[in-house]
């Protein structure tokens, strides 16, 4: 099948698990952030639609606050209040209008670099709005094959993205690789990263 789901270190067996959640980060064995972001994505989401369905039902100032206090918590920024939320939001939209990420690609770990394949990662952070896509190319050719997006998430107004490629080491040592963030008819944002020989 699938190999050993356990391992030895040091006289101890430790079982091999898909993802392990650790001080609240969820750890995975693709040595990605997919799945702890996907889990933070969407308990922020929900705790949002249930702010979105209190209010529509004309749940109280109180219990409205307290809500909002717990999904700033799982987001990761302050939110003081209902009052405050929504002056904060509409303040962002109307002052930030289109904001490119900066774009940051790290190299595929130097642990992993003799396998077959390597793995690198770009982050799109300080962006906004949220429907900027990150995307990449091997040499001058675009690549969809063995990418992996995450979500976007909200961070002090403003949005953070991340993306993997893994691709043959062989294309990794012959071509430049960029991470790019598009949105409609805003100007791409690019970062390469080649080896050096």
């Amino acid at each position: 099948g699938r190999g050993p789901r356990s391992i030895t270190i040091m006289g101890q067996n430790v079982e091999l698990v898909d993802t392990y959640k650790y001080l609240g980060v969820l750890l995975d064995n693709k040595l990605d952030w997919k799945a702890n972001t996907e889990a933070v994505y969407k308990k922020g989401m929900s705790r949002l639609y249930s702010w979105r369905r209190l209010r529509i039902r004309g749940a109280g100032a109180k219990k409205l606050n307290k809500l909002i206090r717990k999904s700033g918590s799982v987001l990761g920024c302050p939110l003081d209040g209902a009052e405050h939320f929504q002056q904060r939001t509409h303040t962002a939209v109307a002052e930030k209008g289109d904001k490119a990420p900066t774009l940051t690609v790290l190299p595929p770990s130097g642990a992993v670099q003799d396998l077959d394949k390597v793995t690198l990662v770009c982050v799109g952070s300080g962006g906004f709005p949220s429907d900027w896509k990150l995307s990449w190319k091997v040499g001058s050719n675009p690549s969809s094959s063995g990418v992996s997006n995450s979500p976007a998430l909200l961070q002090n107004g403003l949005y953070s993205w991340s993306s993997t490629l893994t691709l043959d080491q062989k294309q990794w040592l012959k071509n430049t690789v960029t991470c790019e963030a598009n949105k409609d008819a805003q100007p791409t944002v690019s970062e390469a990263i080649l080896v050096l020989k």
